[in-house]
């Protein structure tokens, strides 16, 4: 069984895509990263003493921190609003897979000429901590040749080759194969339905099961650190999502899309504690999220405030 669906009928699948929370990290990471020259420039500003240094490290640190800092929050703007679709599209009608490229567009590889490969690389964290993670990929070949002309990324991340291989087998059997053949399949919770429920089974999959407890016995703390640090970015990452615009599909696909009837692949119906999830009303799910908000509020609220107020208090103290 197969939880990494998002779509699956007659016209397309649709797996979780392997962008996870990265758009909305990237955001807050320009953005306060911005705001922090956009600091040290005010603090030139207001205490550095031209009189007796001269104006050389303040028109360096004053304006170019003012500069880099509006270019940066900038950026942000421009990466927020700009087009983006999050999931690959697997059409079995065209025999294609696409996907989008901020910088090339829509990108599609013949699924009959595709070649599967798994890569393996190493992840390393903001705190420092690394693990191997094996993406799985669809290249198309040049012709007569074994080099990449294009490759798409159809589903998240994983952290062994088995998962990959195991994806790619069940996107193998949705196209070959009758609906009666392929895996039964739980979708993910749609992202506009509850946050909260779609972060955990889309963000946090290694940590959080189905019912949406903690997989491990130290994966519930392993949550709380993660959910808190990347709180904000995280909650970046769903505001893109819900209000972010999408790229228009291209005339074949989008006419591809379309398909009547009723839908032969088997889809598990949500448990009661899933659809109590989907609704905002799961007690632990909430308690857990409670207590990964705080550590959020904190280290994304309180910290930098006082960075900022202890800094206004030294500009009121020296007038």
């Amino acid at each position: 069984m197969l939880y990494n669906v998002v779509e699956i009928n007659p016209a397309c699948l649709r797996l979780v895509g392997p962008t996870e929370n990265l758009r909305g990290l990237g955001i807050v990471m320009t953005i306060m990263f911005s705001l922090m020259l956009l600091l040290i420039a005010t603090q030139f500003i207001l205490f550095y003493d031209t009189a007796t240094r001269g104006y050389g490290e303040y028109l360096a640190f004053a304006g170019g921190g003012s500069l880099l800092g509006v270019f940066g929050l900038w950026r942000a703007y421009r990466a927020a609003f700009a087009p983006m679709q999050y999931t690959a599209i697997i059409s079995r009608r065209l025999r294609r897979i696409y996907a989008w490229s901020r910088k090339g567009g829509w990108i599609s590889v013949d699924y009959d000429r595709a070649v599967p490969y798994i890569c393996r690389f190493r992840l390393v964290a903001p705190t420092g901590a690394s693990a191997p993670v094996f993406p799985l990929r669809l290249a198309e070949l040049e012709p007569d040749s074994r080099r990449i002309a294009r490759f798409v990324a159809p589903i998240r991340t994983f952290s062994s080759r088995e998962a990959s291989a195991g994806a790619w087998q069940f996107i193998r059997r949705y196209m070959d194969e009758d609906p009666a053949s392929v895996p039964p399949v739980v979708l993910v919770p749609d992202h506009r339905i509850n946050a909260f429920a779609w972060m955990d089974r889309e963000l946090f999959t290694d940590e959080i099961d189905r019912q949406h407890h903690p997989a491990g016995l130290l994966d519930g703390f392993t949550f709380w650190i993660m959910a808190g640090t990347y709180y904000l970015p995280n909650w970046m990452e769903y505001w893109t999502r819900r209000y972010g615009r999408r790229p228009p599909l291209p005339p074949e696909l989008a006419a591809a899309l379309q398909w009547e009837g009723e839908n032969p692949y088997r889809i598990v119906p949500p448990t009661p504690e899933e659809m109590l999830a989907m609704q905002g009303k799961l007690p632990h799910m909430k308690k857990r999220w409670l207590h990964a908000s705080i550590l959020g509020v904190l280290m994304w609220g309180v910290l930098p405030l006082s960075f900022v107020l202890g800094t206004v208090w030294t500009w009121i103290s020296s007038n």
